[in-house]
């Protein structure tokens, strides 16, 4: 066997071995007509066309005209007017305008405007969520390409080795089972090349099926690292999304507070009866006497306790969650570099000898055949873990909110421009 064998095993390290070295700092500085250059602007692009996004663009849209209709006056004055047709005419005018003693429109102002922040934060978590989707499908499809390129070059082998040995049947040095060995091994690595291909098309499908178009994705695992998420506090986007629930919980008890509260109405009036000029001044104030709404307060005060218990709720989780993600990934990185160092460095060596032994009899077929199937197995392993990476990273950012900042602060304010540019548009 020829040492290109085991080339197809280098196909997947040169992402990850970044990674493993951790290259913040450099990438930190890319400059803006660079991260211009790159595929997370064209990603991000796509991202904020998506039906869903557009949904969240308008639901910001909507929050922003309810805002600045909350800022407007609760009462508008009202004007009377009358005519009495009698012995003698009768003819009135009256103004009256009733008070926002329990500051209505203040109450709405607010709710409305934590509204409005609850939408942009929505569109962040959302944004987030379609993103981390479309970078899972984007991973799985590099990592099926890669496995369909590696199924590939074992069929090309296996044929390669069915007829080294047909020739060494023929010269007497091999055993017909021998031969039959190989060519059921070339049968296996064509069912698996089958396997992989359907498995890459697949996972093309699912690119344009989430983008709507095809997409590469490449070299955004050179800056991940464990600095790259932040703690678990009160800046978290997860967490204020939470808060902000409390806080609207909170300001709903004023909003009943403010509904139910006894607004005073006062009224001026001029009347001219015959001759007669009447002038009047009036002030009417309802009172609370069949309905003191006490049900509505206790009912909101219960809306607090529930949304400051749930904020609780997810606050721990998404403690577990960050738990979780400090303890894998440096796992999982530490098994990826002795993967590296065990398989990736050695195995073009241990490939070549395995051939040369075969070559010249001193390893049985079998074994030799088993030992190929290892090194396979090797490099199978060396994808999955990659692909684990991947996804524990891009489901803790997600969840958590900071996936999509992260990538713009990585890639430069371009990115942050175009970020906001969708909601802007819409907004304005």
């Amino acid at each position: 066997m020829k040492p290109s064998f085991f080339a197809p095993l280098l196909l997947g390290v040169g992402l990850m071995a970044s990674c493993v070295q951790g290259a913040t700092a450099e990438v930190a500085n890319v400059s803006v007509s660079q991260a211009q250059q790159h595929w997370w602007p064209q990603l991000q692009s796509l991202i904020g066309q998506l039906p869903q996004m557009q949904v969240q663009a308008s639901a910001f849209k909507q929050q922003q005209l309810a805002s600045s209709a909350a800022s407007q006056a609760i009462y508008n004055p009202e004007l009377d007017v009358s005519y009495q047709n009698a012995s003698e005419d009768t003819y009135g005018i009256g103004l009256s305008q009733t008070l926002d003693w329990g500051d209505k429109q203040g109450s709405s102002a607010a709710l409305a405007q934590l509204a409005l922040q609850q939408a942009e934060l929505e569109w962040q978590m959302t944004q987030d969520q379609l993103l981390a989707s479309a970078l899972q499908a984007l991973v799985a499809q590099d990592i099926a390409n890669k496995e369909y390129r590696f199924a590939k070059q074992q069929v090309e082998h296996a044929g390669k080795q069915l007829n080294i040995g047909r020739q060494r049947v023929a010269a007497g040095d091999l055993p017909q089972v021998a031969l039959q060995q190989l060519a059921l091994e070339l049968a296996n690595n064509s069912a698996e090349f089958a396997l992989a291909e359907q498995a890459q098309l697949a996972a093309n499908s699912a690119v344009m099926g989430l983008l709507g178009q095809a997409f590469t994705l490449t070299d955004f695992m050179q800056v991940i690292s464990m600095e790259s998420s932040q703690g678990v506090d009160a800046r978290l986007p997860a967490l204020q999304a939470a808060y902000l629930a409390v806080r609207q919980s909170r300001l709903l008890q004023a909003v009943v507070a403010s509904d139910t509260s006894v607004d005073p109405n006062i009224s001026v009036s001029a009347e001219r009866e015959g001759s007669e000029n009447k002038f009047g001044i009036g002030l009417s104030i309802p009172l609370q006497v069949r309905n003191r709404y006490q049900a509505e307060y206790a009912q909101a005060g219960e809306a607090v306790i529930m949304a400051e218990q749930q904020y609780l709720v997810t606050e721990r989780q998404l403690q577990q969650d960050y738990q979780l993600f400090q303890a894998s990934i440096p796992n999982l990185l530490a098994r990826y570099q002795d993967w590296r160092e065990l398989v990736y460095r050695a195995g073009s060596e241990i490939a070549s000898t395995l051939a040369q032994q075969w070559r010249s009899g001193d390893l049985a077929t079998g074994d030799y055949l088993q030992s190929q199937r290892q090194l396979a197995s090797s490099y199978q392993v060396g994808l999955q873990l990659e692909q684990a990476i991947y996804n524990q990273w891009i489901n803790w950012m997600a969840s958590s909110g900071q996936l999509t900042l992260w990538f713009e602060q990585i890639y430069g304010q371009a990115a942050i421009t175009s970020s906001s540019s969708s909601v802007n548009q819409v907004a304005h």
